[in-house]
């Protein structure tokens, strides 16, 4: 799980009937996003795009894209194989990437429903990309980062994201990065509900790896510095007096 994330029972029974129960740290979500996307979206977007990236935008796609994991496909349906027996070693990065675009396919929809509670919908794919840039710098080896990785270039191949050759900047297109992400969100459900292995190793072989270009823009992060890890002080020695 992101920091700031806790499960309850993620792979047990109770999983396995109701889905994990995700607890919410705020003040830990916002020091992750403060300390890692902010900066990083300040540095690989456009000048006009940098004021969308919210913490209100990031916490959404988090609780969504939480949501997303306990959608799609039963783990055990009809007496057929798992989902992590039948991928194998791609079932963990397509369920990590199928979670994330089912949970911007939600907030859109919600948008659409002119549900208050998503206003606009601009702010949540540049925070998104933001964070998509972001478990790529930070975790391109893991699951998550692979996910990631197959994410953006899905949004890349689709139009959802365009990259400025002359300042190296990127810009999201808001309408054509849904549409790719619910496409992406279809297809990962397609691979999961037929429990097809090759199809997943194949999507994951195209389009699971970085290219040139995005493996410059990663060394071009660590110019900002970043710390490896946040600390948090804990106690009562730590809290001001009442």
């Amino acid at each position: 799980p992101k920091p700031g994330t806790r499960y309850i029972d993620e792979a047990g029974a109770v999983h396995g009937e109701t889905g994990a129960v995700p607890i919410y740290l705020r003040n830990i979500m916002y020091a992750r996003f403060s300390v890692y996307t902010l900066p990083i979206g300040r540095e690989m977007f456009a000048r006009d795009q940098r004021s969308q990236i919210r913490f209100g935008a990031h916490l959404d796609n988090v609780l969504f894209g939480d949501l997303g994991k306990s959608l799609g496909p039963g783990e055990n349906a009809s007496g057929r194989a798992s989902l992590q027996a039948a991928l194998k070693e791609h079932y963990a990065k397509i369920d990590q990437a199928k979670a994330g675009a089912l949970g911007a396919y939600i907030i859109g929809w919600l948008h659409e429903q002119r549900d208050p509670a998503v206003p606009e919908i601009d702010s949540h794919m540049v925070t998104l990309v933001a964070g998509i840039l972001e478990d790529i710098y930070r975790n391109a080896s893991s699951p998550l980062g692979r996910a990631r990785i197959l994410q953006f270039n899905y949004l890349k191949a689709f139009g959802g994201i365009t990259r400025e050759s002359s300042t190296g900047e990127y810009r999201v297109h808001p309408g054509k990065a849904r549409e790719a992400l619910a496409s992406l969100a279809t297809q990962l459900m397609f691979v999961q509900g037929n429990r097809d292995y090759g199809a997943a190793g194949s999507l994951l072989r195209d389009m699971g790896g970085m290219d040139p270009l995005l493996r410059e823009d990663m060394k071009r992060l660590s110019g900002l510095e970043l710390p490896v890890g946040i600390i948090f002080e804990q106690g009562l020695e730590v809290l001001e007096p009442a």
